[in-house]
């Protein structure tokens, strides 16, 4: 019997030990898991107008549940609705710590009507994004002051108004910022005043995030809606409507200019179903309809969305009718969104002075149509591909490469940093032989590119990050990579070199770069 009870509390004490072990590896694992020290956002479409005279209206931003803005928006008084453009709005903090509201204002000037423009006095390490309008000093719940690691200085951009009060008060000006929808105030009987002007800072974007990333897949399965040619010009447009997997929806309808069957070919974006919402109805009519030589007609119409959702294209259907469903497309949010000019581009046009008509689509294919043969009657949003989240290789590890990078001073033309990313992109995904949905945050500096290389999708035959790694390395030691143009007669620069860096910390993991003495 006490052998019998020594075994027992051996056994006991060996299955207690292993448990141990077996929590300290969960702990392990999860402290080696990154985390984002970012900032939680939203953004909208939906302003509360809080102020106006005859020559401007100033709009507060709605919050979204705990999400609040940083400051007002200007609109001038000869457009009385409310801005287009989006706002971003950030996540409240907390409790009695909570440090991101005001802790107080101060008054930077005061309208002819007793209204008064205040700026907002952040707590330490927290910076003031804009300003507040209110006839009473405002609450300190109206607008959120962020921590400073999240912004980045900025500068004035334009002067959108002049307002002197009277003989004595000189006024104030109203400023745009630059890459901000936030306002700044000048009073101009402080002579002081310009140096505050200096002192403006936004939101580094690239430090803020969605608290649920967009779940995404690509489908290539579709299905033919129709398809019409033009008389006149012959040219020619096909729409497919792509077919999602389950729990899954399409947000968009394909054109092609070509009779070719994209299914199983062509991938296109799709958008889980947690993610997006059903449009509020097709509007009263139909934008546009064509009759083709087979005696049906199509006709285009465009979703109207919920509060804070976009429809990226319109939808076809055969018949000038009402689309009978609702789930034919869905909208996204517009925190998955970045606002961007010329987003999409014309495929087709026709020419008829009575029904003219062009159609354009974006970077995934997805259409719209406009009367007419110009753009401005429609949205420039795209989606954000650094808040995608798919079904990764989850033994795939993602990895940040430091890129060295050399400009080409013989070139005869310049780019700007947008091109030279897509260019980038373009050249990348061809030589290493990747989906450019695995190129992730591209941050271009004086003189290295970082790039994060993303998971391969789980049961994907791409190459994995280390594969990538690999073959980089093996293209780099035998020459180097040219970033071309779109007609490819000139490179604007040369990689020559890159680095593997920790995604917690930068530090450098593996040295592969190599020293070049003359760019040539």
């Amino acid at each position: 019997m006490n052998k019998f009870l020594v075994f027992l509390v051996l056994f006991t004490v060996l299955l207690i030990l292993i448990a141990y072990f077996q929590m300290k590896n969960i702990e392990n694992f999860t402290s080696e898991v990154p985390r984002e020290d970012k900032l939680f956002i939203k953004k909208t479409n939906q302003y509360t107008k809080i102020y106006s005279n005859k020559k401007y209206n100033i709009w507060l931003p709605d919050n979204i549940d705990d999400y609040y803005p940083t400051g007002v928006l200007f609109t001038s008084s000869k457009n009385k609705n409310p801005p287009k453009n989006m706002s971003v709005l950030v996540k409240n903090e907390y409790g009695e710590n909570a440090k991101d509201k005001p802790v107080k204002y101060e008054i930077m000037s005061i309208t002819k009507n007793n209204y008064a423009f205040w700026i907002p006095v952040s707590s330490k390490n927290y910076t003031s994004l804009g300003v507040i309008c209110s006839k009473e000093y405002p609450s300190k719940f109206l607008i959120r002051c962020v921590p400073s690691k999240f912004t980045l200085k900025t500068n004035i951009l334009n002067k959108l108004v002049t307002n002197t009060i009277n003989n004595v008060d000189k006024g104030y000006e109203l400023w745009s910022l630059n890459k901000s929808n936030n306002i700044t105030v000048n009073n101009l009987n402080n002579t002081n005043n310009i140096d505050s002007l200096k002192q403006i800072y936004r939101l580094n974007m690239a430090k803020c995030t969605t608290e649920k990333k967009l779940y995404m897949k690509y489908t290539t399965t579709y299905e033919k809606i129709g398809s019409y040619v033009d008389k006149k010009t012959e040219n020619k447009f096909f729409i497919w409507k792509p077919k999602p997997p389950k729990n899954f929806c399409a947000i968009g309808y394909v054109c092609l200019t070509r009779d070719n069957n994209p299914n199983h070919k062509l991938e296109t974006i799709v958008v889980h179903k947690s993610c997006c919402k059903p449009p509020i109805n097709y509007g009263k009519r139909s934008l546009i309809s064509f009759d083709n030589n087979e005696e049906t007609t199509l006709s285009f119409w465009r979703p109207i969305p919920p509060k804070n959702y976009v429809a990226l294209g319109d939808i076809v259907v055969e018949g000038e009718d009402e689309p009978a469903s609702d789930n034919l497309i869905h909208c996204v949010s517009l925190d998955y969104l970045n606002e961007v000019k010329n987003a999409q581009r014309m495929i087709w046009n026709n020419i008829d002075s009575n029904k003219s008509a062009s159609i354009w689509v974006d970077s995934n294919n997805i259409l719209h149509i406009n009367n007419g043969y110009t753009n401005q009657r429609f949205h420039n949003y795209v989606l954000n591909k650094n808040l995608f989240t798919s079904d990764n290789d989850l033994l795939d590890e993602v990895k940040i490469l430091s890129l060295n990078y050399r400009i080409n001073n013989n070139s005869s033309s310049k780019v700007n940093r947008p091109k030279l990313e897509k260019l980038l992109r373009k050249t990348l995904t061809s030589k290493l032989d990747i989906h450019d949905n695995r190129l992730k945050d591209i941050n271009i500096e004086e003189d290295n590119i970082n790039v994060k290389i993303d998971a391969r999708n789980s049961g994907s035959n791409e190459l994995s990050v280390k594969e990538v790694l690999i073959k980089m390395k093996k293209i780099l030691d035998n020459g180097d990579i040219k970033v071309f143009n779109e007609e490819k007669n000139n490179y604007y620069i040369i990689i020559d070199s890159f680095i593997v860096k920790n995604i917690d910390n930068n530090n450098v993991l593996i040295d592969n770069s190599r020293f070049i003495d003359k760019y040539n």
